[in-house]
């Protein structure tokens, strides 16, 4: 079964390193280039280039275009967070059974997003009992990402892959995975703000399809109005 490995880039200075170490767990390997400002060059792998900073979820939706003949998808973040050595373990997933596989990482890179991240958590959880449901390390087999309805941008199409997954009955896995803390981060704090938005929007059109208690669908209606109302006023000021 062939395995593809899809990382997305935006001015990231030396990924070959990362690459490298990558083709020892795939079979092929799909470089998307955001719009960098010194264009990616790197032999022998393919490469799919935006014109401009089209955001990641614009990326993934792309790549998996590319990807469709391929029986696995592995996503990576190209900063070098995450460690090619947990392949086989995502992997290994896949051959056991058709579902999503999601890392859960060991470190953040700051108490900040730490704490952003935790809270997120606290309403996921409601949907999905998952920690860390925004690791850009996963896994998913063909077959069931043919079923995802994804159409975000940006960095929400983490999450939409998640909620995409729990809407059409597809397993969800969360594995550890080892996490090498870099100081810098694409995802800004507007970022959040619209994850959060995204998250609100999406239960409110979809949460009649979910299979949870009613009393906890009605708290959530109720919740992700109000915070649809300030996550909107929220954007406006910063």
């Amino acid at each position: 079964m062939k395995t593809i490995a899809i990382i997305p880039i935006f001015n990231e200075k030396n990924i070959e390193p990362l690459i490298n170490s990558i083709k020892n767990y795939v079979d092929s390997i799909l470089i998307i280039d955001d719009g960098s400002v010194i264009p990616i060059k790197i032999s022998n792998y393919t490469i799919i280039r935006n014109s401009k900073n089209k955001g990641k979820g614009y990326c993934l939706r792309r790549a998996f275009k590319f990807a469709k003949n391929f029986e696995k998808i592995i996503i990576l973040d190209g900063d070098g967070e995450h460690s090619p050595s947990d392949i086989p373990k995502f992997v290994e997933s896949l051959n056991n059974l058709n579902c999503l596989v999601i890392g859960r990482r060991n470190k953040q890179r700051s108490l900040i997003r730490t704490m952003l991240n935790n809270w997120a958590d606290l309403w996921i959880k409601h949907i999905i009992p998952l920690k860390d449901f925004n690791c850009g390390f996963k896994a998913i087999d063909n077959k069931s990402l043919k079923k995802l309805n994804l159409k975000s941008n940006g960095f929400e199409i983490d999450l939409e892959i998640l909620l995409e997954c729990k809407k059409n009955k597809i397993p969800i896995k969360s594995i550890s995975i080892n996490t090498k803390l870099k100081k810098k981060s694409h995802v800004k704090l507007k970022d959040y703000i619209k994850i959060n938005n995204f998250f609100d929007k999406w239960l409110l059109k979809n949460i009649k399809n979910i299979e949870i208690k009613e009393s906890k669908k009605s708290f959530l209606i109720i919740s992700s109005k109000i915070g649809l109302f300030f996550g909107k006023i929220i954007l406006v000021f910063i």
